[in-house]
């Protein structure tokens, strides 16, 4: 598998990654280079597996990040490149919150935390692998203007049926909860795709 890391593709051996890991990786760029790197990241993950999911992460400062999912890989390894502009003051920061080897190097970081038993971190990667891209889906369909908010203003932005059912979804008792809400809200999004890929922007879901 390829993964970047300072501004450059290298190898991880197969067989060293578990079915229930990720891969984080983390470089910094210039500046002006984010999305040719992005381009080159998504090139090496094409050539290893059709890319079945794209996430942007909106909202962030002096950094990019993205999270894809790759159709070969199985559902459970997720692929998140953060790319660190070089001028930006948290390539000083990473040190105190992660250790010298953080800046551009590669870890293995599990993107199956459910399966784990580790119930914050598996929430933490079912809100925003998740739940976000759903609600993103849905601005799409029922308000495109007013995209890129993520779960805030609901409310305002779609109608009271869906705000009901994001909202049944995003509160979960326990890990078994979180996995059936999880497999539902996928369903959902998959639902979504297909109609803004057969009637656009705008359309509303025939079942809404």
């Amino acid at each position: 598998m390829a993964i970047v890391s300072r501004d450059r593709l290298i190898d991880v051996p197969r067989g060293t990654l578990q079915e229930t890991n990720g891969v984080d990786a983390v470089a910094v760029v210039a500046d002006d280079a984010v999305e040719s790197t992005f381009a080159l990241v998504e090139s090496a993950l094409d050539a290893l597996s059709p890319v079945t999911l794209r996430h942007d992460v909106a909202g962030t400062a002096g950094f990019a990040q993205k999270f894809y999912r790759l159709r070969d890989a199985g559902e459970f390894l997720v692929v998140d490149p953060v790319l660190i502009r070089r001028s930006d003051r948290l390539i000083s920061r990473e040190v105190e919150l992660h250790g010298a080897g953080r800046r551009g190097s590669t870890a293995a970081a599990s993107s199956s935390e459910r399966l784990r038993s580790r119930a914050v971190d598996a929430l933490a990667f079912y809100q925003s692998m998740t739940l976000r891209p759903l609600a993103e889906a849905l601005r799409l369909l029922h308000g495109p203007e007013r995209r890129v908010f993520g779960l805030r203003y609901l409310t305002r932005d779609l109608p009271a049926a869906i705000c009901a059912r994001i909202e049944a979804l995003a509160f979960v008792r326990d890990l078994d909860d979180l996995g059936a809400k999880r497999d539902e809200a996928t369903r959902w999004f998959d639902q979504c795709i297909a109609r803004l890929q057969g009637h656009g922007p705008g359309s509303g879901l025939a079942s809404d």
